[in-house]
């Protein structure tokens, strides 16, 4: 089955023309719009309560977006010094009893 053939409208390629630039710029969706006009009074008013509520609610909800970090529980024992020392005594003490009864063994 043969292919349908599309209408071929050539366009004219023409070089920049300003008129079509400012065309396509209207479509367009612009988010800040300057204008000329300096700001009225009422709408500095409007602006600083509309500040205002932001921050307010920037406030109320500031903590839930902070991501909450749990804290590490320190699992390690923390054993004080004396007590590491009496037990290395011990096992200093442990140690030389056991030379001592191999040295005796040896004599015999």
């Amino acid at each position: 089955m043969p292919k349908a053939r599309r209408d071929q409208t050539s366009k004219k390629s023409a070089p920049y023309n300003k008129s079509k630039a400012n065309t396509n710029k209207a479509n367009e969706t612009v988010l800040v719009k300057k204008s000329n006009k300096p700001i009225t009074k009422s709408e500095r008013v409007k602006n600083a309560k509309i500040t205002d509520q932001l921050d307010d609610l920037l406030n109320e909800l500031s903590p839930q977006l902070i991501s909450k970090k749990e804290k590490k529980k320190n699992t390690k024992v923390q054993v004080p010094a004396r007590d590491v020392e009496a037990e290395q005594r011990e096992y200093e003490k442990t140690q030389n009893d056991m030379e001592d009864a191999l040295s005796l063994l040896t004599r015999l």
